[in-house]
């Protein structure tokens, strides 16, 4: 009868250790779950980072991209307003040039305009005295 009790106090000690053996199987094997969960997660989470990281520097380099384009255009246009104030006034001075030019033609028409003038009336002085003294 001792014996009988013993082996089955030795049977439910094994149980017993099964049991926990078993149990702790399970509570490893949930540990085990929950950190290939939490691992799963994390990846998804670095994932979902990057994918935003490359969203937002594909954000950055069309601004960039606005940005140059803008400086670039606006560079243009003050070059060319530059150059056309330039040409206006190359064009303004090439007109006073030319203004300048027609006036001294002018003078210098009259001037011989002027000379042909006192010559004519040189000629005719003279003419006129001559006749004077032929009458005389």
């Amino acid at each position: 009868q001792d014996l009988e009790l013993a082996r089955q106090k030795f049977e439910q000690i094994q149980r017993e250790q099964a049991d926990y053996q078993s149990q702790r199987q399970k509570e490893q094997d949930e540990e085990r779950r929950r950190r290939k969960e939490a691992q799963k997660r994390q990846a998804e989470k670095a994932k979902q980072m990057q994918e935003e990281l490359a969203k937002l520097e594909a954000a950055a380099i069309r601004i960039q991209r606005a940005w140059r384009g803008k400086s670039a255009r606006n560079y243009v246009w003050g070059r060319r307003q530059q150059m056309e104030r330039e040409m206006m006034a190359l064009a303004r001075q090439e007109q006073r040039l030319l203004a300048e030019e027609r006036l001294r033609k002018i003078e210098e028409e009259q001037r011989r305009e002027r000379a042909a003038t006192k010559i004519q009336a040189a000629f005719r002085a003279r003419k006129a005295r001559g006749e004077v003294a032929g009458i005389r």
